[in-house]
């Protein structure tokens, strides 16, 4: 394979995660917690439904990807 399809490749899956990233801002970490290192759970993501990507969130979330 040539290496201009390796090039391709790399420049499309950045400019892929780029647009897919989350803009969402992120809460900032409590550092008053009681110094508790336990495992974090992931909370369910709900977009607002005027959110142009609402339909995949929920096509990801019924198959488990989210």
């Amino acid at each position: 394979m040539s290496w201009l399809g390796h090039l391709g490749g790399l420049i499309g899956g950045l400019v892929g995660a780029w647009l897919f990233r989350d803009r969402r801002p992120r809460p900032a970490k409590d550092t008053h917690a009681g110094g508790s290192t336990g495992p974090t759970t992931r909370g369910t993501l709900q977009p607002r439904p005027d959110n142009p990507r609402a339909d995949l969130h929920k096509e990801l979330g019924d198959l488990g990807l989210l």
